[in-house]
């Protein structure tokens, strides 16, 4: 039987659930939605691969159609910064957003992002979604602009 394992990174966009610990995007998305402040942590400068949603349907129908069997990071292989979310939010919003500085949370990872060097080779695909196209989307969606 010819199987693929997928590894996905942080899926976000039109969807999610934005209520509760969810992923930096879908809380974003609520507080921006609601004008309430956008709390950070340690900086900001953690880095997360986000991957928007429409991209990890399309790799996956991709994957479902290639034969044989192996494992695959999906994801964007682009390493963003917490900080970069919260600039894509503002370049959305056209407008500063106030931010609460907090401190770093205890065993958070600073670096966490993927390869998806061998998801292009097998693939031949790339995702085509970058974070302000995709946070652009996900606003619009929660504020029912679809």
């Amino acid at each position: 039987m010819d199987f693929h394992i997928a590894r996905y990174g942080n899926v976000y966009g039109p969807r999610q659930p934005i209520y509760g610990e969810v992923g930096v995007v879908a809380i974003f998305t609520q507080k921006v939605i609601n004008g309430e402040p956008l709390t950070v942590f340690g900086g900001g400068d953690q880095l997360r691969d986000y991957l928007f949603i429409d991209d990890a349907v399309e790799a996956t129908v991709r994957l479902l159609n290639l034969p044989g069997s192996d494992t695959f990071n999906v994801a964007s292989g682009e390493p963003t910064s917490v900080n970069q979310v919260v600039q894509a939010f503002e370049a959305a919003e056209k407008r500063s957003l106030e931010i609460i500085p907090q401190p770093q949370r205890p065993n958070e990872l600073g670096k966490f992002f993927a390869d998806i060097s061998k998801l292009y080779a097998a693939l031949m695909w790339m995702p085509e979604t970058g974070i302000l196209r995709g946070v652009e989307a996900t606003l619009d969606f929660y504020r029912g602009i679809k």
